[in-house]
């Protein structure tokens, strides 16, 4: 049985962090250690690492001045001495089969990562699902990495995943940004060969108000589009095949994210608007090529080629145009 490193960053999540730790600690896979990297909590999170480690053996803590969430992961990676390794976030938690599952599925097909399906919980304490029989789906990286940009499957998140070893041990995240498993991911999924889906829900991902993914307008969720551009560049370098498929998906993103900003009635403008310029800004610096690829691949959508002119233009004009059609 080989060791699994689980890197578990903390920050202030006093709330949720015995219940994650301990659904690692009842794991049917007994064959981990647990590191839990206290990013410099404010809150009583620290102090709960050192008692979780002190009762249970398997767990070992490093306290850390704050660096965010990924100089946290990155400290774990350093210290993980697994031959597999995993990450997952301190307010979530797992089904106590989670990685007897996902490595026998990983050992059983020769495998370099196995994934499986999350599911969103609202309450602290919501039941645990009952398993059924799971459909396993086996792809290679190339079938993975075009499933990732549909969102479908090995979706760009990094924590309802089991690696080996040598496809992360010397990759490190981006400090200081959003979105930063979306400029991992995809290097992870090109240095695979074996890839296998569990589809069954092992993972609860917690939902709550004051999380980084929730604070929607937060103007550093512009992240997403250097991501997205880091991905593109990689494919373009590497000669992968869904380069052209990545230049259509950047910009349909933008279009969306800025279409909901002009027309999302839950806030006021004010608070949207400057989210939305930098949306207007990265779009308006994208590579031309990439604008000539979305254009030939939609030449008969008259809206689409429309919207994507407008914008080029004016963003001003865009919001105003499409914030008055929602409203006929």
């Amino acid at each position: 049985m080989k060791l699994l490193s689980v890197i578990i960053p903390v920050y202030n999540v006093e709330q949720y962090l015995e219940r994650c730790v301990l659904s690692v600690v009842y794991q049917t896979y007994r064959n981990l250690e647990i590191l839990l990297v206290d990013d410099g909590s404010k809150d009583n999170s620290g102090e709960i690492c050192d008692q979780l480690a002190r009762s249970y053996n398997r767990i070992r803590v490093l306290h850390k001045e704050n660096g965010g969430l990924s100089d946290a992961r990155n400290a774990g990676l350093s210290l993980a001495k697994g031959e597999y390794i995993t990450f997952l976030d301190s307010d979530d938690y797992i089904h106590p089969e989670t990685y007897s599952i996902l490595i026998s599925q990983m050992e059983e097909n020769e495998a370099d990562i196995t994934e499986c399906r999350t599911v969103k919980v609202y309450s602290t304490f919501p039941p645990m699902l009952k398993i059924e029989a799971a459909q396993i789906i086996r792809m290679n990286r190339e079938e993975a990495m075009l499933s990732s940009y549909d969102w479908k499957y090995f979706t760009a998140v990094v924590w309802n995943k089991i690696y080996k070893r040598e496809l992360v041990e010397d990759k490190r995240f981006p400090v200081g940004r959003y979105h930063e498993d979306e400029f991992f991911i995809h290097e992870v999924l090109y240095a695979s060969s074996k890839l296998v889906h569990v589809a069954v829900d092992l993972h609860y991902y917690q939902q709550r108000p004051n999380s980084i993914m929730a604070s929607e307008y937060n103007e550093k969720h512009i992240d997403a589009i250097e991501a997205f551009q880091n991905r593109l560049d990689f494919f373009k370098e590497k000669n992968v095949d869904i380069y052209e498929k990545g230049c259509i998906k950047i910009v349909d993103f933008i279009l969306n994210k800025m279409q909901y900003l002009s027309t999302d009635r839950r806030s006021r403008w004010s608070q949207r608007k400057t989210l939305y310029y930098a949306y207007g800004k990265a779009f308006r610096a994208l590579d031309p090529e990439v604008l000539s690829i979305y254009k030939s691949a939609w030449k008969d959508s008259k809206r689409r080629i429309f919207a994507i002119k407008l914008l080029r233009y004016s963003p001003f004009l865009f919001h105003y145009i499409f914030a008055l059609y929602k409203k006929k």
